[in-house]
């Protein structure tokens, strides 16, 4: 194809980032080349090797590198990023808002030394050579850490580390405690995500090729997506949906903003009537570009399970935190304040005599170190036993007993008798309770994804329920690859109820209903290939099951064990 060279196709590179690149391909390279893809690939690829190349020869010519001389010439020019960098936080504010404002912070940094010249701008504009966490933790905050329980210490180490460096004692404590736990984690969780991204491997492959021609199947079935935002649209982008009048229409973002918040039925792997493959039509307009790949299934495991696993291996070398918000119910404000995870009673209120505590069930909590007390919730009531405001957090978090009202509680003979709040020492500095905060671990999304598609308790039976919960797990997690390659892995665990050994009949005279969806190691183990299912282990109970020699399905590892491959290969 051709086009006219206008001014739009000049590339600004003074003030860029890697995203205006991948626009600029995108919009003014890749229209040029419709339809064939290898020369597509070859182009982007000598377009980035060129980049790259200028870059690489440029810093070695210049003797480019990162001073501190260079940032405090930078802070002269732009005195916004003194503020950011010598800028203390609030410590009253809740975890979550400090990290909310921490993030702001490295954001607004980011983009200031982005555009001064200064030697961290061709690492900033670049994309991803510095990891936005440790970049606040060397020029904004340290910030919050983790405890080796998965909690969040509330206590803000409000320093970074080109200006003090940890100079408190109680900041290097924190700090040995963070780096403890990296080092239990990569003990104990280093292997999780390498052998999952194995097991969906393995199931997926076999399931899951593209035919080579372009024929559409002729199922009736589909895949229903609630387009809860923006963000799910465009990765349900180049799919075929079904309109209002049941027309099949291609999905192109950003024109068809009109289906956010609507349930929309797509074609998918998922429901692909083809015997060959799954056909161009379930599959999308990625058909043309992933064709000659031997599995898409392989290929959709490894785009799916790779972020997971360097999010856990990125968790030795920095533990930031990401804390649940504290939220209580409207009777706390009317009695407590809050101060960062600590309860105190408001210095506003002056009466409160004839008021007492009143606990339902206390609970304890034992450790190598010490015995902890906490409670779900807990009342205040009159004399009379009569309920004056009842106190719980939303999110069930534990409110943990101070020394001072456990020895309260303690000294009463009857422990259903009450704790008056006038014989605490309720001073501006008397703290009652310690709420637990939650810390969302690096770990955490592996988790949560191994819970959705390898766990019976996943809260989704129906096929469109799986690939609507699997869908909005990856978007909550920052993971945001294309849908299809989702239902790629998810049609590996879709069987026959009436024979889990086979897939389901998805053609327009089929039983729609006579399905259901398997976990990964249920699906490994009763795999129509009895190679796969032996990889799945227990191989002793399942060389005595009648079920194993009931298998007669190929896979991608039969040319293992062939003992003449050429001969594999001819026939």
């Amino acid at each position: 194809m051709q086009d006219i060279l206008d001014e739009t196709y000049i590339f600004d590179f003074t003030n860029f980032t890697m995203k205006d690149v991948v626009d600029y391909i995108d919009n003014r390279i890749l229209p040029l080349h419709e339809g064939d893809f290898h020369a597509k690939n070859k182009v982007v690829d000598e377009i980035f090797y060129n980049i790259t190349a200028i870059s690489s020869a440029f810093c070695l010519l210049m003797g480019m590198g990162i001073s501190i001389y260079d940032i405090i010439q930078a802070e002269k020019a732009c005195p916004e990023i003194s503020e950011i960098i010598f800028g203390k936080i609030d410590p009253t504010l809740q975890p979550t808002e400090i990290e909310a404002e921490l993030s702001r912070r490295t954001d607004r940094l980011i983009q200031l030394f982005s555009q001064v010249d200064c030697d961290l701008k061709p690492l900033l504009v670049s994309g991803k050579n510095i990891s936005k966490g440790q970049f606040k933790e060397m020029f904004v905050k340290i910030g919050l850490k983790a405890d080796i329980n998965g909690n969040t210490i509330p206590m803000l180490i409000d320093a970074n580390i080109v200006v003090t460096g940890l100079y408190k004692p109680s900041y290097l404590y924190i700090e040995a405690c963070s780096a403890r736990k990296s080092l239990m984690m990569a003990k104990q969780n280093m292997g999780e995500p390498g052998a999952f991204s194995k097991k969906i491997n393995l199931l997926s492959t076999s399931a899951s090729y593209l035919r080579k021609d372009h024929e559409h199947c002729d199922s009736s079935a589909f895949v229903t997506y609630h387009i809860k935002n923006e963000t799910m649209l465009r990765l349900l982008d180049k799919r075929y949906y079904y309109d209002e009048k049941g027309l099949l229409r291609l999905l192109e973002y950003p024109r068809d903003k009109h289906l956010i918040g609507k349930h929309v039925p797509f074609t998918s792997p998922c429901t692909c009537a083809s015997t060959e493959g799954i056909c161009e039509k379930c599959y999308g307009s990625l058909f043309d570009m992933n064709m000659d790949l031997f599995s898409v299934g392989s290929f959709a495991a490894t785009k799916a399970s790779n972020p997971m696993g360097q999010m856990v291996l990125s968790s030795k070398h920095y533990q930031g935190t990401e804390s649940n918000t504290i939220k209580f119910n409207d009777d706390f404000d009317k009695l407590f304040d809050l101060t960062t995870s600590e309860v105190s009673i408001k210095d506003s209120v002056d009466d409160i005599d004839g008021l007492y505590i009143q606990f339902e069930n206390i609970y304890t909590e034992e450790s190598d170190d010490e015995e902890t007390h906490y409670v779900k919730e807990f009342n205040i009531v009159d004399e009379n036993h009569n309920v004056i405001y009842h106190i719980a957090e939303e999110n069930g978090l534990n409110l943990y007993l101070s020394d001072q009202l456990y020895s309260a509680y303690k000294k009463c003979k009857d422990k259903t008798k009450l704790i008056p709040l006038n014989s605490l020492d309720c001073d501006d500095d008397t703290v009652l309770f310690v709420v637990e905060i939650k810390n969302k671990e690096l770990t955490e999304p592996l988790k949560i994804v191994e819970r959705i598609i390898n766990r019976k308790d996943r809260n989704a039976n129906t096929l469109s329920e799986v690939c609507q919960l699997l869908a909005e797990s990856f978007i909550d997690i920052g993971i945001h690859i294309n849908l299809v390659h989702l239902e790629t892995i998810v049609r590996a665990l879709v069987r026959k109820r009436s024979n889990p050994l086979e897939f389901p009949d998805w053609t327009r005279g089929g039983d729609h209903n006579d399905y259901f969806v398997t976990q990964v190691d249920a699906g490994l183990f009763n795999n129509p290939s009895a190679l796969v299912s032996l990889t799945y282990g227990y191989v002793r109970k399942q060389l005595i099951s009648p079920e194993l020699y009931e298998k007669e399905a190929p896979s991608h590892l039969d040319a293992l064990f062939v003992r003449q491959l050429s001969k594999y290969i001819d026939q």
